[in-house]
């Protein structure tokens, strides 16, 4: 179940989260997954803590150093099933600047 919370929440947009959301549902449908399908119709995706302006507020400059440092956060935040705290992922920035 892990891995299609993954795919939700990495590939995810506003624009396309419904779109992104029946893909998926469509490839449990396909892999027979009934417990599934069910579990993910109503799960709520997890928004991501950190926007670009908490890294501007942090000293980090719009670019390719944020873009690294936020999808770096994003990975930490996956990987911790998506607990980390907005704080907690904001006293990482200055160790990735490094």
């Amino acid at each position: 179940m892990r891995f299609y919370k993954d795919i939700l929440v990495t590939k995810s947009t506003p624009v396309n989260s419904h779109i992104i959301r029946e893909h998926v549902l469509e490839l449990l449908k396909y892999e027979g997954n009934k417990e599934f399908i069910k579990e993910l119709q109503s799960w709520v995706v997890p928004k991501f803590p950190v926007t670009g302006g908490d890294l501007k507020s942090k000293g980090v400059r719009p670019g390719k150093d944020m873009g690294k440092i936020i999808n770096t956060l994003k990975a930490l935040w996956v990987e911790s099933y998506y607990e980390l705290s907005k704080e907690y992922l904001l006293d990482k920035v200055d160790e990735l600047r490094k």
